[in-house]
């Protein structure tokens, strides 16, 4: 028959009281989530589920994009309004260059040959025409500034596509690896871990979710503790191996019921030997037994 494989299960406000054992899985009812135990941290440690991590991990690098692409389009307005301002700039300072030397060469023609003392009239039309030189050269000077500007948020905005495409990379890279942790986390919790005896034993902490595997000799005991004494949820499952030439005998402590399955008796029950029987807790103090070999 079909045997489950079910772990410890708590609602979130139990498992964030509740102190695992060491490599102890435990289930938070509430949200659906594994935690990871170590004997000291109370809650365990929380696995992200698939959805989480994909979720986080697109919202990240959504936001991250979104970002650079917000800032790529703000530089290359500041980009655009800086070009306009220089070809403005340019056209004033061509406009200025016109009207300094066009005044400047006429007046001085006429300063020439309209009088012997025009020298002095050229002298201060000359200086005119420097001044207008000057500020064509200032003007120039404002349009190359302009331009520098202009480059220097061309460069500004590349540097942030730069940055999106760094976002994008670094998103992509850790879906992968949370894809790849979920496909080993799972393919782990595939398997059921051992706990090797041959001796008399008392039901742990730690064995919930495993199988106790025998190879005694000789006929051993195994005790069901009180529900007190452990911190078992109902669903706590552990399967009893018997690979051995003797019986293992599974006895409930007093106040501890074990059923048979299909028997109203409470009572210990013999895993035969080569026999395999499965446990599990249904309510406080309260357990099933059934298997192959199990009288």
């Amino acid at each position: 028959m079909a045997k489950t494989l079910q772990f410890k299960r708590y609602a979130n406000n139990t498992l964030s009281g509740t102190i695992g054992s060491d490599g102890e899985l435990i289930i938070d009812a509430t949200t659906r989530a594994i935690t990871v135990h170590d004997g000291v941290t109370y809650g365990g440690k929380r696995m992200a589920t698939e959805s989480f991590v994909a979720n986080s991990i697109n919202g990240i690098s959504n936001a991250l994009v979104q970002y650079a692409a917000n800032t790529s389009n703000s530089d290359l307005t500041i980009a655009l309004a800086a070009f306009n301002e220089a070809n403005i700039a340019a056209t004033i300072a061509q406009a200025a260059y016109n009207q300094a030397n066009t005044p400047a060469g006429s007046i001085d023609t006429y300063a020439r040959t309209t009088a012997n003392n025009a020298s002095s009239n050229t002298i201060y039309l000359t200086g005119i025409e420097a001044s207008q030189n000057a500020n064509v050269s200032l003007l120039f000077g404002i349009a190359t500034t302009q331009n520098s500007s202009t480059n220097a948020a061309f460069s500004e905005a590349n540097s942030a596509n730069v940055l999106a495409t760094s976002a994008f990379n670094i998103g992509f890279y850790a879906s992968t690896t949370a894809n790849a942790a979920f496909i080993a986390a799972n393919n782990a919790a595939q398997i059921i871990p051992q706990n090797a005896q041959s001796n008399n034993y008392v039901l742990a902490n730690t064995d919930a979710g495993k199988h106790l595997y025998y190879t005694n000799a000789s006929a051993v005991n195994l005790y069901i503790p009180w529900t007190s004494n452990t911190t078992y949820a109902n669903g706590t499952t552990i399967i009893v191996v018997s690979h051995s030439s003797s019986n293992v005998i599974i006895t409930p402590n007093n106040g501890v019921s074990m059923y048979l399955a299909g028997n109203t008796t409470s009572a210990s029950r013999n895993v035969s030997t080569y026999g395999m029987a499965t446990l599990l807790m249904t309510a406080a103090n309260t357990w099933y037994i059934n298997g192959t070999g199990v009288y």
